[in-house]
């Protein structure tokens, strides 16, 4: 098994939480309709972009963080 897909379902708990976060503090604007508030079809397109490329590092963060243990340690 490749080390990418090791470290992913390792922490897909931690990724998902992240993504989580990041669409709903960060990027409001597609939630806005669940309060009922108005807002511009166009931002969506706006905040989809921009959360994809910013996203990007955080994702390499929480795949690739060290855990603190060595190869030896986790056989």
């Amino acid at each position: 098994m490749s080390f990418l897909k090791q470290r992913i379902r390792k922490r897909w708990k931690l990724l998902s939480i992240v993504a989580g976060l990041w669409l709903w503090v960060l990027f409001p604007i597609p939630f806005l309709p669940l309060f009922n508030a108005p807002y511009d079809p166009t931002s969506i397109h706006v905040s989809l972009i921009i959360i994809s490329i910013a996203s990007i590092p955080f994702i390499f963060l929480a795949l690739f963080m060290n855990s603190g243990r060595t190869r030896d340690e986790e056989s």
